[in-house]
């Protein structure tokens, strides 16, 4: 290995310094002030470069700025180098630079800040305080407020725990994507276009502009069970999804350590969901009953018991799944409310006491005139009824995909404003006081 070679720093009259006209870098009046405190406060740390015609390879700033102090000499580092290498030395010192993690920054801003140094920090890099409290107030869900665990809320828990769950950031499409290399497939067993029945209908907005669409068939986002059963389902517990449609929710579950139980109408979309369990490489699989919800006395064990409730039931009719009477996307809404207030009381007598429900669900418009149905408040009313209350209230801000796609038209023809998020609804049943404590320790484990 060659041996880095070392130069004597020495001290240089200032007025026999040449500046190079060619210098292409250059500093603001701002940030000379700022490198001028900045030298003032931790004094004269990188010394200049000059070649042996005493010409400013690299420092230029600095030796403009001494001699604006009154100082007569400045230490130096003298090369004997031609004027290529002069060049990219220069080139070298102002570009080789470290890349920042902008989370570990954000963490750093956050104890400057908390020291009060903010102001003077900005002052030193020449930067208007406000952009580093923007900063601090935009990753502020990303930044553990801890400072005794230097993982940020989004590495502890997969999402911060906060009622908005951001499915845009980052931190969540990075986990989605290693789901989705998995293998994880949620259309498997499902027609397409079950939610618009094209790409010109889709984009001519005149439909119900809820969901975001994967080949046109809406699909289950696996970071979203995968934070739920983390967050609100006991370490190997057991769950019920009485309208369990694809596999998403019952691999995640089962690759989590989870005893995963739904019920479906469709055969073929049982068989399918089985036929993706070959995936898994875990000792717990997802079990799937081919059934009618509204028969779970004699689809399940009497003595039957579950931890979690978890499921995302059909949208009323945005999506028709069979063409099977029972299938309550089939029904008029007033029969559909009766069928899925039976299903959820059903489920709900089938959790143990102390237990947490989660229904992802959103608000659809009717096709009389484009009105919401209030689908969100039905459903907290059937919980209600059945001794659950309503306990966390959450929103799933989902990817925008095709929304720019098919918002404008509805709006402006009749003042739609196209949705982005879906309702996470979570309940509780039983007495608060004996919700199990979360450890300490990190509560996502990465299995995928």
């Amino acid at each position: 290995m060659t041996k880095i070679e070392e130069f004597p720093l020495k001290k240089v009259m200032i007025d026999d310094i040449k500046f190079d006209k060619t210098n292409p870098n250059s500093l603001s009046p701002e940030k000379m002030e700022a490198l001028t405190h900045v030298m003032q406060k931790y004094g004269y740390l990188v010394p200049v470069i000059l070649n042996k015609k005493m010409q400013v390879i690299d420092g230029e700033h600095r030796v403009r700025i001494y001699r604006k102090m009154g100082e007569k000499k400045i230490p130096s580092y003298i090369l004997d180098t031609n004027k290529v290498d002069s060049k990219m030395i220069r080139q070298v010192m102002n570009k080789l630079k470290g890349d920042h993690d902008k989370k570990m920054d954000s963490l750093e801003y956050k104890i400057i800040h908390q020291a009060g140094k903010l102001e003077e920090f900005a002052e030193l890099l020449g930067t208007p305080s406000k952009e580093f409290k923007t900063i601090l107030e935009q990753r502020y869900d990303e930044i553990d407020f801890g400072l005794r665990h230097p993982k940020v809320l989004s590495e502890r828990f997969g999402s911060p725990p906060f009622s908005i769950l951001d499915a845009k950031q980052g931190y969540w499409q990075d986990r989605k994507k290693k789901w989705l290399a998995f293998g994880v497939e949620s259309t498997e067993g499902r027609k397409d276009d079950l939610t618009y029945k094209g790409i010109n209908h889709l984009i001519s907005g005149t439909g119900n502009e809820q969901w975001y669409v994967n080949n046109l068939t809406s699909t289950f986002d696996p970071v979203l069970c995968e934070i739920m059963y983390q967050w609100f389902c006991p370490k190997n517990g057991d769950i019920l999804d009485p309208f369990a449609g694809g596999s998403v929710r019952g691999i995640v579950a089962a690759m989590k350590g989870y005893n995963y139980t739904g019920i479906d109408l469709a055969q073929e979309q049982v068989d399918a969901n089985k036929k993706n369990v070959t995936i898994m490489k875990s000792k717990h699989k997802p079990k799937w009953i081919c059934g009618d919800s509204q028969d779970m006395d004699t689809l399940l064990p009497a003595d039957k018991k579950f931890d979690f409730l978890f499921s995302c039931p059909p949208y009323f009719d945005l999506e028709i799944y069979t063409d099977d009477k029972k299938d309550i996307s089939n029904m008029t809404y007033q029969q559909f409310q009766k069928v899925y207030t039976d299903i959820l009381s059903k489920s709900i007598k089938r959790l143990r006491p102390n237990s947490f429900a989660v229904i992802v669900i959103q608000n659809i418009r009717n096709k009389e005139g484009g009105f919401f149905i209030n689908l969100v408040g039905d459903t907290i009313s059937a919980f209600e009824k059945n001794g659950m209350k309503m306990y966390n209230d959450m929103i799933l801000a989902t990817q925008i995909a095709s929304v720019p796609l098919r918002a404008p038209r509805p709006f402006l023809s009749k003042r739609k404003i196209a949705k982005v998020h879906q309702n996470v609804l979570c309940f509780y049943k039983g007495d608060t006081d004996k919700i199990v404590k979360l450890d300490k320790e990190d509560v996502i484990v990465d299995v995928v």
